[in-house]
C-alpha cells in the first residue's frame, strides 16, 4: 500500500462516518482522492480534493443508493466480519498447511492470498 492509499474499516479515520468498509486512494490522472465502498462494487464511488472530502461525497452517494435499494425492495449489502469458518477435506488441509510452511507464512495468509488471486484482487 502506497502513501497515497488508505484502506479503512471506519470512515472516522478520514473524517467521515459510514456504516460500510471503504477504500480511499489517490488517482494521479484525476489529481484527486477516490473513495469506494467495495460492498457496492466499483460503480458506487466518489472523488474529493482530500480523503475526507472523498469520504463525505461517498456518504452522499451511498445515501442515494440505499434509498434507491429500499424503494425497489432490494436488500442492502451485509457488512462481513472478515471471519470465515470453512470445512475442508483433511487431505486438502494438510496440503495447504505444508504449502504455507514452505512459503514461510501462516495458513490463514496463504489462503487469503489464494482466494484474493482467484477473486482478482490483491491480498491485504
Amino acid at each position: 500500500m502506497s502513501a497515497r492509499e488508505i484502506r479503512v474499516r471506519n470512515a472516522d479515520d478520514v473524517g467521515g462516518a459510514l456504516r460500510y468498509p471503504l477504500e480511499v486512494f489517490w488517482v494521479e490522472e484525476d489529481e484527486a482522492w477516490f473513495a469506494i465502498s467495495p460492498v457496492f462494487g466499483p460503480g458506487v464511488s466518489a472523488f474529493g480534493e482530500t480523503p475526507a472530502a472523498a469520504v463525505s461525497a461517498l456518504a452522499d452517494v451511498l445515501e442515494a443508493v440505499e434509498e434507491s435499494y429500499r424503494e425497489r425492495g432490494i436488500p442492502l449489502p451485509t457488512e462481513y466480519s472478515g471471519r470465515l469458518n470453512l470445512r475442508l477435506p483433511k487431505s486438502l488441509h494438510a496440503q495447504l498447511a505444508r504449502q504455507a510452511e514452505v512459503e514461510g507464512v501462516s495458513l490463514n495468509t496463504l489462503m487469503v492470498v489464494y482466494l484474493s488471486e482467484k477473486a482478482g484482487r490483491s491480498a491485504g
